[in-house]
């Protein structure tokens, strides 16, 4: 016959609450996310993962949604802010850089982000960090919010295509540069002559070619204000 302890011991241990925290849920996602991918991350496939019944699981998360963010907020929560006494430019720079090199390390981040708006704290602490450097340059307010959307949308679709074409399979990438190099020049000159150039590019170059652009764009609107 069991004692009351043996009997409180075995209600504890039965109460998803006392055996779960977010963290492991986190991680334990975060794991598969890197295993198979976003397309294959299902509550049930987490639920099974820790060992547990959806149902349970539900006591934390309430859906898939809900996971999302708490994924987007472990992503954001690795990225170290720039040095605020940096000059915005290479505060921007810094910053596009290191979002560039979290999302890259997790499978499928780019897409985790696009997907959740920013509602939890750590996303909105690299929000309140890229409108402080911009508001410090003397950007007007409509323009702050504009640059900055750009600058997320051109990192994180650069890393989604980015990784798109890492994890494209030997075939399609053979395939790919077949249809460059058997290009007819006299139907397509231009990508005949660009082809090799096509084939070869840099990805850290490329990422660090648009940005250059964003960034001196931003610079002449900025100096052209100081002339009016």
């Amino acid at each position: 016959m069991a004692t009351k302890k043996s009997k409180e011991q075995n209600r504890r241990s039965s109460n998803p609450r006392e055996t779960l925290d977010i963290d492991k849920i986190v991680q334990t996602a975060l794991t598969l996310l890197n295993e198979s991918g976003l397309q294959q991350l299902t509550t049930r496939r987490l639920a099974e993962a820790l060992g547990i019944r959806s149902a349970s699981l539900y006591w934390h998360v309430r859906d898939k949604a809900e996971l999302m963010q708490l994924l987007s907020e472990s992503i954001c929560g690795r990225l170290r802010l720039p040095d605020p006494n940096l000059p915005w430019q290479d505060q921007v720079l810094a910053f596009a850089r290191e979002y560039r090199a979290v999302l890259l390390s997790i499978r499928d981040a780019a897409e985790i982000l696009m997907e959740t708006p920013p509602l939890l704290p750590n996303r909105l602490l690299l929000m309140e960090a890229m409108f402080k450097s911009l508001v410090q340059a003397g950007f007007p307010p409509e323009e702050i919010v504009m640059a900055s959307m750009l600058v997320n949308d051109y990192v994180l679709s650069f890393v989604k295509n980015e990784t798109r074409a890492t994890n494209a399979s030997p075939e399609e990438t053979s395939r790919s540069r077949d249809v460059l190099s058997q290009l007819p020049p006299e139907q397509y000159p231009t990508l005949f002559r660009l082809a090799p150039y096509m084939a070869s590019l840099n990805t850290d170059e490329h990422f660090e070619y648009g940005l250059h652009i964003l960034l001196g764009s931003f610079r002449d609107r900025l100096e052209n204000r100081a002339i009016r």
